[in-house]
């Protein structure tokens, strides 16, 4: 089940942005120190069922991924069975051959009717942050238990995420609504952007799918903003926007399924956007790099992506002393994806 590695190209801004970048630029070294000296990898876990009676038998496959392709960092992988205080019932090790493994766990009949968890990660894992572990909520049934899993009406919560992750006076953004809740999301919900002082109504909520809405705002300087949502039952939640900023910059992104349309606005900052420079990533490839030389406050390109396995591209903005600024992830899902893996690409 290895993916195919996608072909690795620069793709160069014309006229307006250089294409003659230095060849090691600090972001450029900063990300690739961090991928060959850090690699990551990421576990995912089949069960043969969503969930177990206690007594039964839990099948699993595992595959270990590093980029794109099976992991050959790690040897072993650690699966736990965690109680619902996620305190270990049972630790198996297991040996990966080529970055899979497979078994089966015996889930023991004294078991207590409720929510485990499954844990899965190398030793290579416990570098880094728990996070990125893999870590499943699994329901286990006993009819023999005196305590049952009964169905959790926990209170729903939502945040907004501004495209790029600024909001700068006079330049039109989009931003989304996201709910979350740790049982179910309400099925109904609407919601509006409101002026916090005078209360105007200025927009409402374009609703995408059951947990995610989306609206566009242009906001002016010295006021502030918040986010009303409410479903159907009469519960809402207040949710302020980030403080409005006089100068910055944002980078905003459209992805056309064959290319990805980046704009790039800047507000109130010396010579706007000349020496910010733009960088792309896809897994652990840095696949795009760019200076901009232009002075012109608003910056258009359009990307071809067509030749890019699915992945998230990370698009970073730095200003010209390569701090980052803005961001935004660029789902990727082309439908063609025929590669030549043993390709060599000359950069030079």
């Amino acid at each position: 089940m290895l993916a195919k590695r996608q072909k690795l190209f620069f793709l160069y801004l014309l006229v307006i942005i250089s294409s003659n970048l230095p060849a090691q630029s600090k972001p450029i070294e900063a990300l690739k120190k961090l991928y060959n000296d850090y690699p990551q990898e990421k576990v995912y876990v089949w069960l043969n069922k969503t969930g177990y009676i206690a007594g039964e038998t839990a099948w699993f496959k595992v595959y270990v991924f590093s980029g794109y392709d099976l992991s050959r960092i790690s040897t072993n992988l650690y699966i736990e069975l965690l109680d619902f205080a996620k305190k270990p019932i049972s630790v198996n090790r297991y040996p990966l051959m080529k970055g899979s493994a497979y078994g089966s766990i015996n889930l023991d009949s004294a078991l207590t009717e409720g929510v485990y968890y499954l844990r899965a990660y190398t030793d290579w894992m416990l570098n880094f942050d728990e996070k990125f572990q893999f870590i499943r909520s699994i329901p286990i049934y006993n009819p023999q238990s005196k305590f049952k899993l009964l169905l959790k009406n926990d209170p729903w919560d939502a945040a907004v995420f501004p495209e790029g992750g600024n909001l700068i006076e006079g330049l039109e953004s989009k931003v989304t609504v996201r709910l979350s809740s740790t049982s179910a999301l309400p099925e109904k919900w609407n919601g509006f952007v409101e002026e916090d002082e005078s209360g105007i109504k200025i927009t409402t909520l374009q609703i995408l799918d059951p947990n995610v809405a989306l609206f566009n705002l242009k906001p002016e300087a010295g006021k502030k903003y918040k986010v009303i949502v409410s479903d159907t039952s009469g519960n809402t939640k207040v949710i302020p926007l980030p403080e409005i900023k006089t100068r910055g910059a944002i980078i905003s992104a459209i992805n056309n399924g064959d290319s990805v349309f980046i704009e790039l606005r800047f507000k109130n900052l010396p010579r706007n956007g000349s020496g910010y420079s733009v960088v792309g990533h896809i897994q652990t490839q840095v696949i795009y790099e760019a200076l901009i030389k232009s002075s012109s406050p608003i910056i258009r390109q359009s990307i071809r992506t067509a030749d890019y396995l699915n992945g998230i591209l990370h698009l970073t903005l730095f200003d010209p002393d390569n701090k980052p600024v803005s961001e935004r992830l660029v789902f990727l899902n082309p439908k063609k994806l025929i590669y030549d893996t043993t390709t060599r690409i000359d950069f030079s």
